[in-house]
């Protein structure tokens, strides 16, 4: 796993920024009495209450203390020395403890982080984070009605003992939270970054008050270079023998071949990487067991065609004596009259995916597909309950660092001035809000004809491909219609791969120029952009062969003609052939490049950071020692973390359900390709 933990998003619901605020001032009062000091030893005090913490296998601490790193920073002291030291002088003031880790051999330094525990209560309850209730505090505010009736009903409906409630964490109700003995246990490894992720991405780097109101966040520094790499440590090592951490025990359970029949620990996974990365392997999970079935039935369907081939009429008939029919030309100059036997290898091969069951297997494909749909319902709602995600509202989450800053900019005021839910807090319509997003929705437009363009490429490259191996009249001219079907398809894939590099990147930019106030609703923009440009982009030219090729051909002594060229039409089989073997050509092949570069490109970049880590340092001193150096050679999962596994998967569902009668296989590719 990559950095996953680093790009896990900000649950960005809560209160104001005066909220913070004053919250901010009750840390900096509480840290003027015992500030903690810049280097970690023994001047840092006592932080948390109770027991020290149980030192866990793997786990990376502060020197000589059992405090957990949460976040690590990495940087070349060659430059921007000062505008660090302003940015960490403002995460001292917030609370946190920091230690620094001297000049290794290849050049870097390291700052490794640690949230207090009056920082995490004080920032989860700002956050909005649900935490565990005692099971007492429950049935005391039950009986005090304190709580929501509904909320207790579904409690009580569990039946489980050891299902423990969830409430927003509040510092005033400390006492009613389940919070152990030792305090550094009650939030997770994932809770505890995300905390700290959203602290850094609120703090100032620079004295100023002219620019303190853009000049703010770790990404603007990364994004700056002052910063090389922000990320949180990974427990512990995957092959950690012994008694096993928490990442060792997901390889063994989980990423591991040996585990491919098991159920997946989505308790371990939410826990470790957080909710989101839990929610997509549920769906991943779930959706993968529910192509079993149709795989099953769609091979069974492909081998129904396999095995009945040889007593089809049609396909008898055209391949026997009766064959031998003499048909009119193709074209109106240089064809030549042809004979109904050259068409007996497209009938045998388009018989086998259109036949006799794929009736059946495409009313069983309605109905799974509804079924599908219905299923995941109900266990969506049932990890819901579990892992107690309802509730999440959108209105109270938090503008966005990025927005504030260009908001900030934009008007020319202070961030604190900029109050949640007032009329300041949006971007002016006319002046920004309205012209990005024209620029916005005409750039989409321009790349969608562009997509169709080059649909329309290929559709004169298979015309004059076919009428000049048409004036051949080799052995070969039998072939001409899969020879050009299929090189058609390898030129529409490979449009379909250097089109996605093009999207996501502008996607992307045109979001950030479009200015969305929270997470939610620059993910939104995001996916609606994304999934218009993959749509036409990967299905544009299989709706043309299904509805459109061979509709306006014309008439024998009266062709349509496009570009001087004739239009194609459909062979005597019709055009399902045409349609499964673009079908399979653009999904196995978009799957197999894409599982390549999963596989390939960690292992390249990982290859890569190493070798940047080593360079210039001596042999016996190569191999990273320590657990942050060996994660800092870790990939990157980028700025939109999980996106393109999602619109991967939706593009894929979309072969298997709309397109699945042209290519009944579908399902069963998809199926080896989320196992594999």
């Amino acid at each position: 796993a990559a950095r996953t933990a680093s790009q896990l998003s900000v649950f960005e619901s809560g209160l104001d920024e005066e909220t913070i605020l004053v919250a901010m001032r009750e840390l900096q009062r509480g840290a003027a009495d015992g500030a903690p000091h810049r280097e970690v030893s023994d001047k840092h005090g006592d932080v948390e209450e109770g027991p020290p913490p149980v030192e866990e296998p793997g786990c990376v601490y502060l020197e000589g203390s059992r405090r957990k790193v949460d976040f690590i920073l990495v940087y070349s002291p060659a430059k921007n020395q000062a505008v660090r030291d302003i940015f960490e002088e403002e995460l001292l003031k917030a609370g946190l403890l920091l230690e620094y880790v001297p000049q290794n051999q290849s050049g870097l330094c390291y700052v490794k982080i640690h949230a207090p525990w009056d920082v995490l209560s004080c920032f989860a309850e700002i956050m909005r984070l649900k935490m565990p209730v005692k099971e007492w505090s429950l049935r005391i505010q039950e009986r005090n009605a304190m709580l929501d009736c509904d909320t207790v009903e579904v409690a009580r409906k569990g039946g489980r003992s050891h299902k423990q409630f969830a409430v927003t964490f509040a510092m005033s109700k400390e006492y009613l939270f389940d919070i152990p003995p030792c305090k550094e246990d009650f939030f997770t490894s994932a809770q505890r970054a995300q905390i700290v992720h959203f602290i850094l991405q609120r703090k100032s780097f620079s004295r100023k008050r002219a620019h303190k109101k853009y000049d703010f966040g770790v990404s603007r520094l990364l994004a700056d270079g002052v910063y090389l790499a922000a990320f949180p440590l990974h427990e512990g090592s995957s092959d950690f023998k012994g008694e096993g951490s928490p990442r060792a025990r997901l390889r063994k359970q989980w990423a591991s071949l040996l585990a491919l029949f098991r159920g997946q620990p989505l308790d371990q996974i939410r826990r470790y990487f957080g909710v989101k990365v839990g929610l997509y392997f549920a769906w991943l999970g779930f959706y993968t067991y529910m192509l079993i079935p149709a795989s099953v039935v769609g091979l069974a369907c492909f081998l129904y065609g396999v095995f009945t081939l040889s007593s089809h009429v049609p396909v008898r008939e055209m391949c026997a004596d009766r064959g031998s029919l003499l048909m009119c030309p193709l074209c109106d100059n240089g064809c030549e009259y042809w004979r109904l036997q050259d068409s007996c290898t497209q009938a045998k091969l388009s018989y086998l995916f259109d036949n006799g069951a794929t009736v059946f297997f495409v009313v069983f494909m309605s109905v799974w597909g509804a079924a599908f749909l219905e299923l995941w319902k109900r266990y969506s709602a049932r990890i819901t309950y579990q892992w107690d995600l309802s509730g999440f509202d959108t209105l109270e989450e938090n503008a966005r660092p990025e927005y504030l800053a260009r908001l900030s900019k934009i008007k020319k005021r202070d961030i604190e001035l900029i109050q949640q839910d007032t009329s300041s807090d949006s971007v002016p319509f006319w002046k920004v809000k309205l012209p990005y997003s024209m620029l916005s929705c005409s750039v989409i437009l321009l790349l969608v004809l562009l997509a169709v363009a080059a649909v329309v490429g290929v559709i004169v490259y298979r015309m004059s491909v076919r009428a000049t191996l048409a004036l051949s009249n080799d052995e070969m001219s039998s072939f001409i219609p899969l020879i050009t079907s299929t090189t058609a398809a390898l030129l529409n894939l490979l449009c379909i791969l250097l089109f996605n590099m093009v999207y996501t990147r502008l996607a992307v930019y045109l979001t950030d120029m479009e200015m969305p106030r929270t997470q939610t609703e620059y993910d939104d923009s995001l996916t609606l952009k994304m999934y218009l440009l993959q749509f036409v982009n990967c299905y544009s030219s299989i709706f043309y062969i299904a509805f459109f090729k061979g509709k306006f051909v014309g008439r024998p002594g009266k062709y349509n003609l496009f570009l001087n060229y004739q239009q194609e039409e459909c062979g005597a089989g019709g055009c399902f052939l045409e349609l499964s073997i673009q079908l399979a050509i653009i999904m196995v092949g978009k799957q197999a490049f894409g599982a390549l570069s999963e596989l390939a490109l960690p292992y390249a970049m990982r290859l890569w950071s190493h070798l940047s880590l080593i360079r210039g340092t001596p042999k016996d001193a190569r191999l990273p020692k320590e657990p942050w150096e060996r994660d800092y050679t870790l990939p990157d999962m980028g700025t939109t973390g999980l996106f393109q596994e999602y619109l991967e998967m939706i593009l894929q569902y979309g072969f298997v359900t709309v397109f699945v009668a042209a290519f009944p296989l579908a399902p069963l590719f998809a199926l080896l390709n989320n196992t594999l």
